[in-house]
């Protein structure tokens, strides 16, 4: 059953052997596409991905559950996570507008993305976003791990 499949990768996960999980996660995705928990297992996929440090295939996976559930609150947190390691600010800022149309209270993450926006791509009036300096300092936003 998927349960089993399910159980067995999450087992591979928490042992650290995410290539074996990934492989379980892709295998019951191809063996089964009336799964009902097809979200699921592609948000534990991109969650995986995310884990062995395969950024790109994790961002894919994320987009993939988005596309038929745009305001999915994991995978948008995940996706806003995983852009910020690969320094997609503009993305960044796009779920940041999601959140806030969703009324989530994402103020120090909007300006977290505003700062690193403005340090890392060289944003005119950078300077205008000193008072923010002291507020993205104490986000640990960036640094914490999925959920």
């Amino acid at each position: 059953s998927s349960r089993s499949w399910l159980l067995l990768a999450d087992a591979y996960t928490k042992n650290g052997d995410f290539e074996k999980a990934i492989e379980v996660y892709t295998e019951l995705l191809k063996l089964d596409f009336k799964l009902e928990n097809t979200k699921e297992v592609m948000f534990l996929l991109g969650k995986t991905y995310f884990k062995a440090g395969f950024l790109h295939k994790a961002r894919f996976s994320l987009l993939e559950i988005l596309r038929s559930k745009p305001r999915n609150k994991e995978a948008l947190k995940l996706l806003l996570i995983v852009d910020d390691k690969l320094k997609n600010y503009d993305e960044m800022e796009n779920i940041v507008e999601i959140f806030e149309e969703l009324e989530i209270d994402v103020e120090k993450e909007k300006c977290y993305v505003l700062f690193k926006k403005a340090l890392f791509e060289n944003s005119p009036g950078w300077a205008n976003l000193a008072p923010l300096f002291k507020i993205s300092l104490s986000i640990k936003f960036a640094t914490t791990t999925p959920p």
